[in-house]
């Protein structure tokens, strides 16, 4: 005899009661909100690595720039609007634009804490590629900061 659904000894159960669904649904609370403040934090750090990562980036462009044209080339930086500019640098996403970098956009959701070159907040490197002065950039994402010097003899840019 083949055994059947619902009668017998055989009975299986045709779901999960309510105190299962709940039990789940509590555990799964509970892992998420011991996870959820973690991965704001790690979000944090990203964007503060992101957005110091395109600014060394665009300071090393800069300065080849510079070399590749013997001309000067400037890095404006604004700590109101959170962005910079390099003028004469065509932008590729707007046409007949200088190409600036907005920080407080994703991915990087980050600002320009303090900009520090002899106490102005741009940088000019000469037609050879050495910056008018040596500085710092500090970048705030949520608690996490991370600062971009640049070397005032060779130019040479690190993150720290």
């Amino acid at each position: 005899m083949k055994p059947t659904r619902g009668h017998g000894r055989f009975h299986q159960p045709d779901g999960f009661t309510l105190a299962e669904l709940v039990i789940v649904v509590l555990i799964i609370g509970i892992l998420s909100a011991a996870t959820v403040p973690k991965l704001l934090d790690s979000v944090e750090l990203y964007h503060a690595e992101a957005a110091a990562k395109r600014i060394k980036i665009d300071i090393e462009m800069a300065r080849r720039v510079a070399k590749s044209n013997s001309a000067a080339q400037l890095i404006d930086f604004d700590t109101v609007n959170h962005s910079y500019t390099l003028p004469g640098v065509p932008d590729l996403k707007h046409a007949g634009s200088n190409y600036t970098v907005d920080l407080t956009v994703a991915p990087y959701a980050s600002s320009l804490a303090v900009v520090n070159f002899n106490g102005g907040d741009d940088v000019t490197f000469d037609g050879y590629g050495v910056p008018d002065n040596a500085g710092t950039i500090e970048v705030r994402a949520g608690s996490y900061r991370r600062i971009i010097s640049v070397e005032a003899t060779t130019g040479k840019v690190t993150i720290q």
